[in-house]
């Protein structure tokens, strides 16, 4: 288009006017360039950023130290370790009580229709009753561990045997045993308890290899309020 300005030696209006928005076109391909040019800088400079806190997260999740559960859980087979005893019927237990001359032998039982059934006996009195919990617990074996529950609880906090040891020191540590009753298959009961354990040395001996008893060793929480 110069060209011909330059060839005829005049200007010519819509030359000029051609001229004019040839440049503006130029220009604006020009500035399309750039901002594509820019955008495509701004997502990689994006893309690393993410890529980089991705690769930070993924460190900090490797480096995490795992967290113990809140109650110790053993599996069923597991539970003979600490003096219980399971099948159909119902879970059972039955141990020396190394600090009760009197009533020496802590008897348990919870079953599907029974929440919970707690006898102190002397260590030469037999167990009262003929029903089939009883009569289990007659035959079974009585352990001779220096350990054993303090306190039974509900999962929920809701106290259902509460020997006076941890009536008079609340604040003591103790083991919290968590046994979920569905797995052991009693019936329809899905509730969970808690048996809270006195930490003697033989109890830890005995959970060698198992679990950590130091990592759940915590207070009692207080009991919930009667409705």
């Amino acid at each position: 288009m110069i060209n011909t300005v330059l060839k005829y030696g005049f200007i010519n209006r819509n030359i000029i006017f051609k001229i004019f928005i040839a440049m503006m076109n130029k220009r604006k391909s020009n500035l399309q360039v750039l901002l594509k040019a820019v955008m495509l800088i701004s997502l990689m400079v994006l893309m690393v950023q993410v890529l980089a806190q991705k690769e930070i997260k993924q460190a900090a999740v490797s480096q995490k130290v795992p967290v113990p559960e809140k109650y110790l859980i053993l599996k069923p087979d597991q539970l003979k370790i600490l003096g219980f005893e399971w099948n159909p019927n119902g879970l059972f237990y039955k141990n020396t009580r190394v600090d009760r001359a009197d009533k020496g032998v802590l008897c348990l039982y919870f079953t599907e229709n029974i929440y919970c059934t707690s006898i102190l006996l002397k260590k030469d009195e037999a167990i009262p009753g003929r029903t089939v919990p009883d009569r289990i617990l007659k035959k079974q074996q009585t352990t001779g561990n220096d350990f054993y529950p303090v306190v039974v609880a509900g999962f929920n906090g809701s106290r259902t045997l509460d020997i006076t040891a941890s009536q008079q020191n609340p604040r003591q540590k103790l083991l919290p045993l968590q046994i979920n009753m569905a797995d052991l298959k009693l019936g329809e009961r899905k509730d969970t308890l808690v048996f809270w354990f006195k930490p003697t040395t033989a109890l830890k001996q005995s959970l060698t290899g198992i679990a950590k008893v130091e990592e759940f060793i915590q207070s009692v929480p207080p009991e919930l309020p009667k409705k």
